[in-house]
């Protein structure tokens, strides 16, 4: 049975092999270099999910202030391509939406995503309020979503 648990340091590799197992198609090789610092230097909650000792999902969210308002942002969110369509990536979503909720900031739940996950989140009741063509990469388009509580 998977768990969920806060990401620790040691985690570091076993992550990185996550992030290499989506590139591509869901992130891009570019965004790499971005998604090491972030693991060296976030403070925000960030969470992994494991099974039988193997690290089969990661993902997270922060606080910040856009264009505006105040809001909870998904980080970094992937599930081993070896572990697709498992049911992995709900539990994680659910999981951050839930810890968001609790938190009681009554502050929308908004993400950044490719093309090819967006049907994905928009099941998990997020809508799309922008989309860049080739915003995170060449053939990688950038869609914004959000999730009001």
């Amino acid at each position: 049975m998977p768990t969920i648990r806060a990401y620790q340091p040691s985690d570091y590799e076993q992550v990185l092999a996550l992030f290499d197992s989506n590139c591509p198609p869901y992130f891009a090789p570019e965004e790499k270099e971005l998604f090491t610092n972030f693991l060296k230097i976030n403070e925000q909650p960030y969470f992994v999910i494991v099974e039988n000792e193997q690290l089969l999902a990661a993902g997270g969210y922060a606080y910040e202030h856009r264009a505006g308002r105040d809001v909870a942002v998904f980080t970094w969110g992937m599930v081993s391509q070896s572990a697709h369509k498992q049911g992995l990536g709900k539990l994680l979503t659910q999981h951050r939406l839930a810890c968001i909720e609790k938190d009681a900031r009554g502050l929308p739940a908004i993400l950044g995503t490719s093309q090819y996950t967006a049907a994905f989140y928009q099941k998990m009741g997020f809508t799309t309020y922008n989309i860049v063509p080739d915003g995170l990469s060449k053939g990688l388009d950038l869609v914004e979503m959000e999730k009001f509580f």
